[in-house]
């Protein structure tokens, strides 16, 4: 089971309550700052940092002494996760970076590493020691990239694949051998090397020299897929990095179209968005005169939460629903306003694309395919449909309370119930107490299976 938020419009009336998390980062790059006191002209307020690597010394019995004053010349500095230079023969590197809470850390390959905090001050100046020990297995702070990926999907159809390393200051880095390469298990299984199946060329990049048996490993394989490549460049720096990716197998294609309460609606250039749920993967369309529209990319498996809203004369007119998606699909998108929905217009309606191989893909009826899971279902269905809470049920007129209750239906058919609500003016609060119950639990939903139920509220508001 997927929990699914959705918010809408702007109406008057409505009250939206959003948390929003910004994480921001303080270091952009290091140096490109002007002795000015404060910003150096990169649009950071900036100061000046000097770091100063150290070794520790051991007697003959290998017992601790301090640390050697002869520092090491050669050490890499970095500042937040950025390269920022080496130390000088007296084992110093000053450099300008922006100001704040900042991580250093000193090494030499192979294995002398060492880090340590300091807090700088817009316009001032800092200084940290680093002592560096032996025994760190140090890995570059490098991205691993597949060059055929497009927004994090691989096209089922792929004929070629191509890894390259690119460092955290942009540039390739030039791998010269390669430890291994492997296809993780998300959940924690047993890792399958696919190393054989790669070959290292001379600009240090890896392509994929057997497209037939990669992709029946894929075949295997539903939702995120893992790729962990590690390899040495030619510094004998240590690269190990994982790429997440999925296969995208479908198409969908759709079409806006007009409500019942407004036939004169202008469908057109209207912006459908749309996301993955639990994969973090968002694609975009906009509709041509006629309402239809496609999403640019064959999409992953799992459930397409989409929207769209027009506006017109003052009135908002939704477009939205989750699809499933484990086949090529037709989508119909009903623009509904408040009356629609009142009405019981339907979001949208789906239908195999023609000409699509939906009921023969293999993953997707291997995903589908759980016997178990389907008696459970059926025996659940039964209870709650001889208690008879299918339908919305309100309240008396007037009653400042109102119920609505639903229970999924057929395997892939949305069911929606609503019930409406008349809010005095001057009311303060409205009070939404919910309760979510899933025979699923524990089994599937721990599972976290891309072909999980998924449930969502909706509240939306008309009037002044």
């Amino acid at each position: 089971m997927v929990q699914r938020w959705k918010r809408s419009g702007p109406l008057f009336g409505v009250i939206l309550a959003i948390l929003i998390l910004a994480l921001m980062s303080t270091v952009g790059g290091c140096g490109g700052g002007s002795d000015d006191g404060g910003d150096g002209g990169d649009g950071f307020d900036t100061g000046t940092l000097t770091v100063r690597a150290f070794v520790p010394s051991y007697d003959e019995n290998g017992e601790y002494h301090g640390i050697n004053n002869s520092a090491p010349s050669g050490a890499i500095i970095n500042v937040n996760g950025v390269e920022c230079g080496l130390t000088g023969d007296d084992g110093t590197l000053t450099i300008r970076v922006p100001a704040g809470e900042l991580e250093v850390d000193a090494r030499r390959y192979p294995g002398e590493w060492g880090n340590d905090f300091v807090t700088l001050e817009p316009g001032g100046h800092a200084q940290v020691d680093i002592v560096m020990h032996e025994g760190k297995e140090m890995v570059e702070n490098s991205t691993l990239v597949i060059d055929q990926l497009r927004n994090g999907v691989l096209d089922r159809d792929f004929d070629a694949m191509t890894l390259r390393f690119i460092s955290n200051s942009g540039k390739p880095v030039i791998l010269t051998e390669v430890a291994w390469v492997e296809l993780l298990d998300p959940r924690g299984g047993a890792d399958t090397s696919v190393g054989q199946l790669f070959t290292l060329r001379p600009d240090g990049t890896l392509i994929l020299n057997d497209v037939a048996a990669f992709k029946k490993l894929l075949s295997k394989r539903s939702g995120k897929i893992l790729l962990n490549v590690d390899g040495y460049d030619t510094d004998e720096r240590t690269h190990d990095q994982t790429v997440e990716f999925y296969v995208g197998a479908y198409k969908v294609v759709g079409q806006l179209v007009v409500p019942p309460s407004n036939p004169g609606l202008s469908v057109a250039g209207i912006e459908i968005s749309a996301d993955l749920m639990d994969t973090g993967l968002m694609f975009n369309a906009v509709s041509d005169a006629s309402g239809n529209f496609e999403f640019p990319l064959r999409l992953p498996a799992g459930h397409l939460d989409f929207t769209s809203l027009a506006v017109q004369n003052g009135e908002y007119y939704y477009g939205e629903g989750i699809l499933i998606v484990n086949g090529n699909k037709l989508l119909t998108v009903n623009m509904r306003a408040l009356t629609d929905i009142e009405n019981g217009v339907p979001a949208f309606t789906a239908v195999p694309l023609p000409g699509s191989f939906s009921a023969s893909d293999e993953i997707s009826a291997r995903a589908r395919s759980d016997p178990e899971r389907e008696q459970l279902h059926q025996l659940w269905t039964a209870e709650f449909l001889n208690e008879g809470i299918f339908a919305a049920s309100a309240d008396a007129p007037g009653s400042t309370t109102v119920s609505v209750r639903a229970i999924s239906g057929k395997k892939d058919v949305d069911v929606e119930q609503s019930a409406t609500l008349s809010v005095p003016k001057s009311t303060e609060s409205v009070t939404l107490t919910y309760s979510v119950t899933t025979a699923e639990y524990p089994k599937y939903v721990l599972r976290q299976s891309i072909y999980n139920d998924t449930w969502g509220i909706i509240i939306k508001a008309e009037g002044t």
